[in-house]
């Protein structure tokens, strides 16, 4: 697994989180701040295009993990390599192109908090 990707787009996630749950401003600023969600949203799109379709299936296959799709193999299966590579397997096969899985991807709300427990639950160092 490539830790500097995962950090850069745990990054951006938490800047984009951050963002969206930070709406409510007062008039004066919002249309200032709106225009730095706007940057800041598009560079974590940007940065998904960049990735490889086997680098976002990791990402994608992290933030499942830690979105707790997987809860009943880690009860049942402590080995955390199986665990991610049946993730892995599963958003490959259900998943089929780039395009898809980064609208999967950016379309988490709280991306930055599924991959940092699915960092958790995979012993992944960040």
């Amino acid at each position: 697994m490539d830790k500097e990707i995962l950090k850069k787009v745990y990054d951006l996630a938490k800047i984009k989180h951050i963002n969206y749950l930070n709406e409510e401003t007062s008039n004066i600023s919002k249309s200032i701040i709106e225009n730095i969600n706007k940057r800041q949203e598009c560079e974590l799109f940007q940065y998904l295009n960049h990735l490889t379709y086997e680098q976002n299936l990791m990402i994608l296959a992290i933030t499942y993990i830690g979105r707790g799709d997987c809860n009943e193999k880690f009860n049942k299966n402590k080995d955390v390599k199986d665990i991610y590579e049946f993730m892995l397997n599963y958003v490959r096969d259900t998943f089929p192109n780039n395009e898809v899985t980064i609208s999967q991807i950016y379309g988490k709300a709280s991306l930055d908090e599924y991959l940092k427990k699915g960092f958790e639950l995979l012993e992944i160092k960040i």
